[in-house]
């Protein structure tokens, strides 16, 4: 008994009281079982719908991130449609002012093609004017040297037959 004595002063000593622990032990199994009745399926209840709604929160936030996704590849297509469609009408534009130029530019060189041939024309007609002035120059001339030389006057008409026979002549020579 004296080893069960010491046991029992050092409980005793240590504020263990078996009574007091008997009753703590029934109180809280008594407590235990009216939470595990009556408070464990309403905190379960709780903890399952608190679970449902960051389910359904996570849910919505998965779904708002899609659409949004959705929405940004929408966008940049359309983007990408514009830009498209924007360097399209640049290229046409490009393409329409390099025609409209090569029409200037050929207009114009038509235009300097023609003053040109025009030109040629006139520096034509005027060189043979000036080759018709200058034989009716030279007949006049080669008349009137004719006569002071022959000291007779020769009539026109042969005068001309000669000094065209004489350019003949000399068109020949060249």
């Amino acid at each position: 008994m004296n080893g069960e004595f010491c046991k029992m002063e050092v409980l005793n000593q240590l504020g263990i009281d078996f009574r007091i622990l008997g009753t703590q032990i029934v109180g809280f199994l008594i407590l235990f079982f009216l939470l595990w009745k009556f408070g464990w399926p309403r905190l379960i209840d709780v903890i399952h719908s608190r679970e449902k709604e960051v389910k359904d929160t996570y849910e919505k936030a998965e779904q708002a991130r899609a659409e949004t996704e959705r929405m940004r590849d929408e966008y940049e297509s359309r983007l990408q449609k514009v830009q498209e469609e924007i360097d399209q009408r640049i290229r046409d534009s490009i393409q329409e002012a390099e025609r409209h130029s090569e029409e200037i530019l050929a207009s114009a060189r038509q235009e300097a093609d023609k003053a040109r041939e025009r030109a040629l024309d006139e520096i034509d007609r005027e060189g043979k004017k000036a080759i018709a002035d200058l034989r009716s120059q030279a007949v006049d001339l080669a008349v009137l040297v004719a006569s002071k030389l022959i000291g007779q006057s020769v009539d026109e008409p042969t005068a001309r037959r000669l000094v065209d026979e004489f350019s003949r002549d000399l068109e020949k020579m060249q």
